[in-house]
C-alpha cells in the first residue's frame, strides 16, 4: 500500500495532540487551507514551516497541562 502523502506529519500531529485548526491558527493560515495542503507533497519550505508549527503549539499545549 502506497503511503499518502504528508502521512509523518500527520502522524507527528496525531501524537503531540496538536489538531490542524491548532497548527493552522499558529501559521497564520484558515485550517481549510491547511487542510488542502496536507493533501499533496509538500516542498521542503512548506514541509519544515509546518513541522515547526506543531512543534510550536505541542510545547504550548505541554505547557498549560
Amino acid at each position: 500500500m502506497k503511503n499518502k502523502p504528508n502521512s509523518e506529519i500527520k502522524r507527528k500531529m496525531r501524537e503531540a495532540g496538536v489538531y490542524q485548526w491548532e497548527v493552522a491558527e499558529e501559521m497564520g493560515i484558515h485550517e481549510v487551507t491547511l487542510a488542502r495542503l496536507l493533501r499533496r507533497p509538500l516542498d521542503k519550505e512548506n514541509a519544515e514551516r509546518l513541522t515547526r508549527a506543531v512543534d510550536t503549539v505541542s510545547r504550548q499545549k505541554a505547557a498549560f497541562n
